[in-house]
């Protein structure tokens, strides 16, 4: 049970669950060895096929129950939300995602593009990607009600139960709101800095002679060096992975 949840809690992507299987299956292994050598010892009639047939049935239950102890931590203990309910808030016939694309066609381009690019700079360090895509599709979603629109996004979000750990990176995204308390929150915060900045070249006609891959890694080092990421838990490394992958996703389009 323990190799089990060791992989479960490790690996939370779609292959976990065989993860869990496999890293269960070779511990067991390992002491069928020594479970036969005991047999042989003893003179007692050792059935290996059955053996392996029972490894593999308890293999699977267990990785179910570490399963059940991972979205139990995570409630109770972390208080995340389950990703089954972050699917279902942000796919594309939601009511809050509705709402922007029916608002504005600009806000739900230039929202999904950000939670795009926060789920990958959050996969490539091990966050939560699937928190990160909800927070970068909805930190704008103020919008579509005002100019107060952090504000106004909270009020919607408690409108169509968007959960408290999306609602923080709504309003921790901005700098002149509240700074990023997680690396989820300092992952939009970068994303929607990213996009941001490149909305703004290609909208102006005084680009002067600046190429645009300065100006986003400018506008990236200026949210370290103010100190805006100083509560996110990220690390120096970290940071660098994510501004190296928001770079390179800009490059390729």
């Amino acid at each position: 049970l323990a190799a089990s949840c060791l992989a479960v809690f490790k690996f939370d992507r779609r292959w976990k669950n065989i993860a869990g299987i496999v890293c269960f299956f070779a511990v067991e292994l390992v002491l069928l060895i020594y479970f036969k050598k005991y047999c042989e010892e003893l003179g007692m009639i050792y059935e290996k096929n059955s053996f392996i047939i029972s490894v593999v049935i308890t293999s699977v239950i267990y990785v179910i129950i570490a399963n059940f102890i991972k979205v139990f931590t995570d409630m109770v203990i972390y208080k995340k939300t389950p990703v089954a309910i972050i699917k279902k808030l942000t796919s594309s016939n939601s009511p809050a995602v509705l709402l922007m694309k029916k608002k504005s066609t600009s806000l739900y381009y230039h929202s999904n593009e950000v939670a795009e690019m926060s789920r990958l700079a959050a996969k490539r360090i091990g966050a939560d990607y699937n928190l990160a895509f909800a927070g970068g599709l909805f930190h704008d979603l103020g919008k579509v009600s005002g100019n107060e629109y952090i504000k106004e996004g909270l009020k919607l979000a408690d409108q169509f139960g968007i959960p408290k750990d999306i609602k923080s990176i709504m309003v921790e995204h901005n700098v002149k709101s509240r700074l990023p308390k997680s690396k989820e929150a300092a992952i939009v915060m970068l994303s929607d800095t990213v996009v941001s900045t490149i909305e703004y070249v290609k909208g102006t006609m005084d680009k002067k002679d600046v190429s645009e891959k300065v100006l986003v890694e400018n506008a990236i080092n200026k949210r370290l060096t103010s100190g805006a990421l100083n509560n996110s838990g990220l690390t120096i490394e970290e940071f660098n992975i994510i501004k190296e992958t928001l770079i390179n996703i800009k490059e390729q389009q």
